[in-house]
């Protein structure tokens, strides 16, 4: 299961540019990695935060308490959940605007309903990375 969540990362991430070149333009991928490089530093920077948990869930699981196990999954769970949809929020409310900020001109901004896929996107790997993290294997 594990396999195919890192297969679909592969091709979700790194065969998009391909396919937009291919039904778009080569310079509608240039604009597109400017709102993916955004999306992929946020992506980062919430993983290094709830990543954090990891070792000490690990060590729950090692304990063997099934009940406190599934108590602290539920927890991080509304966590993940909570801290993607604020992140994808936010994003997709201020993310035009910090493309102009950074780049200095709004003929680099997509359409609201891109930015609205990317930012669906980028929830959707939160997601992902959470059942990649779960421990229902444990549980079971």
């Amino acid at each position: 299961d594990l396999f195919f969540h890192k297969i679909g990362g592969f091709v979700q991430c790194q065969i998009m540019p391909f396919f937009i070149y291919g039904y778009v333009s080569l310079p509608m991928v240039a604009l597109y990695n400017n709102y993916t490089i955004i999306t992929q530093k946020m992506q980062s920077l919430v993983g290094g935060v709830l990543g954090s948990s990891s070792p000490g869930v690990g060590s729950l699981i090692a304990a063997g308490n099934k009940v406190k196990i599934f108590k602290i999954y539920k927890e991080i769970f509304v966590l993940y959940y909570f801290t993607s949809f604020v992140i994808a929020t936010s994003i997709y409310y201020l993310i035009s605007d910090f493309i102009v900020l950074w780049l200095g001109s709004d003929e680099y901004i997509l359409g609201e309903s891109v930015a609205f896929l990317i930012c669906l996107n980028l929830f959707l790997l939160h997601k992902k990375a959470l059942g990649e993290n779960s421990p229902k294997a444990i549980l079971t």
